[in-house]
């Protein structure tokens, strides 16, 4: 059955003439978008932490083993530059950057460009052969790094703002625990296999071996990113209405009647 609403419309109700109880939300670990935000964070920690754990070994392995030579403190240093070069982005850069493209282009491309950073860390050591010698190989290492930190940066604040976006507000604290608790496995994971992959390939001679199962895995991260739904750009029930949805919401004017757009058309026409 149903009642008379505002404007002679027929609302539903129940036998007794009550309107019907509404349905009662879903808890948030069966959405399937939250999982997706969730892994895309801890995705994206794994294969931060397998280069960030690989990069230092390969930074004090000997030239004539493929590694750049460099003492820790050299080492150091070339962090240092990287993680200098983030206060400058995020300060002036990454804000403009989100206004321009938005979360998922941020994460996803931000991936996207790091695959051929992480690829040409291992040709670094190739400088040391050429006219420049140890100039060129600093320079160039250094501008990977801080290219490949700038797109780690870009992606890890898209993916925190979108596990943040995936729930509404009553559940935002048990599933950023969620997004954390897995980012924390990942991390914990990260250094153990990167240790097992980095041994394997030294020993065997194959150094570029390490940095292409990180790219596989940062594979992974983009295909991710493709599944991640535009709703994630803005908070729970602040997403903007899709124009065409607008089009055809109805419209009640003052006396409490009901049109659409369609039905103006049609009398337009008549």
């Amino acid at each position: 059955g149903g009642r008379a609403g505002p404007g002679g419309s027929t609302e539903p109700s129940t036998d007794d003439g009550r309107p019907p109880r509404a349905a009662p939300p879903r808890p948030f670990y069966k959405e399937p978008v939250v999982w997706l935000a969730c892994l895309s964070y801890s995705t994206l920690a794994l294969w931060q932490i397998l280069y960030d754990e690989t990069l230092p070994l390969y930074g004090k392995m000997p030239a004539d083993r493929g590694g750049l030579g460099l003492t820790p403190a050299g080492v150091g240093t070339i962090l240092s530059v990287a993680g200098g070069s983030l206060i400058v982005f995020t300060t002036c850069l990454l804000p403009k950057l989100d206004r321009c493209c938005g979360k998922l282009a941020l994460y996803t491309y931000g991936n996207v460009l790091a695959i051929p950073l992480v690829l040409l860390t291992p040709a670094a050591s190739l400088a040391l052969r050429l006219p420049g010698g140890e100039p060129l190989m600093w320079t160039t290492i250094i501008l990977i790094v801080v290219l490949k930190y700038t797109c780690n940066c870009s992606s890890f604040t898209a993916a925190m703002i979108m596990v943040g976006h995936s729930v509404d507000d009553a559940d935002l604290g048990a599933v950023n625990g969620l997004g954390q608790s897995l980012g924390s496995a990942a991390r914990a994971v990260g250094p153990f296999a990167g240790g097992i992959l980095w041994s394997a390939a030294a020993e065997k001679g194959y150094v570029m071996a390490t940095f292409v199962v990180i790219v596989g895995v940062i594979l992974l991260c983009v295909w991710i990113g493709c599944k991640l739904p535009k709703s994630l750009e803005y908070a729970k029930g602040d997403q903007p209405v899709d124009k065409a949805e607008e089009d055809g919401l109805e419209l009640t004017d003052a006396g409490g009647s009901s049109h659409s757009f369609e039905r103006e058309e049609e009398v337009a026409s008549v």
